[in-house]
């Protein structure tokens, strides 16, 4: 469940900006998404606004930027970092 995953600007809820609790919010969305066999849109209104506070520490890379998103994924240390705070990652 790592990704890539799409992203497009201005889609989504207010951004939150501790990187522990985005990084929760996100797996669990993606894993909600997952189970519900869900519409990625559902899913991205909630994911989109994670993803900013969650590049710095390096927990998500980003790539592809263009006019209307880019693409994403967890990397190697968000993985870790999810093990860490007791996610199944």
């Amino acid at each position: 469940m790592s990704g890539p995953y799409p992203r497009s600007w201005d889609v989504g809820e207010p951004a939150v900006c501790d990187p522990d609790e985005a990084l929760c919010r996100l797996w669990d969305a993606l894993e909600d998404n997952d189970e519900r066999e869900a519409d990625w849109d559902d899913a991205e209104r909630v994911v989109n606004p994670l993803l900013d506070a969650l590049i710095e520490p390096g927990y998500v890379e980003t790539w592809g930027h263009s006019p209307t998103g880019c693409f994403w994924a967890i990397t190697p240390a968000g993985h870790e970092r999810l093990c860490e705070l007791g996610r199944d990652a």
